[in-house]
């Protein structure tokens, strides 16, 4: 090998390095970390009187409501709900932090597990607190592969999903 062809395998070299740390830099998510999945929640979340839990098909899997004495489990006629769990899922949902940025093409949701509710086949849950100022609708979905607590989330009247740590209790 040639010193000419050495230095302009060395040049290549230099020149695909550097356009790969750029490649890399724009594929970084916009949201990550740092970024509450549902902003405002946690001050809300005294105000939250009902919590709805909605799987495939608008099946009702639980309404879980406050009362004077605790929260109750509506479908087992007022039955007492667990607290713990309750308060986990609350608090879960309020200190969730985005991980990553996924799709937004409703037909890759399920994928994710966070297609429409309104599907026979859907994979995931769909969470509703009633009773704060702060609209919370979310469809909970498959865990993340290595992140620890994540699971995909989708806000219901958004397109995009997104890997967001906080496993929620109840579900």
């Amino acid at each position: 090998m040639t010193n000419r062809t050495l230095i302009a395998l060395a040049g290549a070299l230099v020149i695909f390095s550097a356009l790969a740390l750029v490649g890399q830099q724009r594929q970084q998510p916009a949201e990550t970390g740092d970024t509450l999945f549902l902003p405002g929640l946690q001050d809300e979340l005294d105000a939250v009187e009902r919590l709805e839990l909605v799987g495939a098909g608008e099946e009702v899997i639980a309404t879980l409501e406050r009362g004077r004495t605790g929260w109750s489990v509506s479908e087992r006629d007022g039955y007492p709900a667990n607290l713990q769990k309750i308060r986990h899922t609350l608090l879960s949902l309020a200190e969730a932090r985005i991980l990553e940025a996924k799709t937004a093409t409703p037909e890759w949701h399920d994928r994710l597990g966070v297609e429409a509710i309104e599907s026979q086949s859907a994979g995931g849950v769909a969470v509703t607190l009633i009773g704060s100022d702060v609209p919370v609708e979310v469809i909970v979905g498959d865990a993340v592969a290595g992140r620890g607590e994540g699971s995909s989330k989708r806000k219901a009247q958004r397109a995009a999903a997104q890997d967001a740590m906080g496993n929620l209790g109840l579900l």
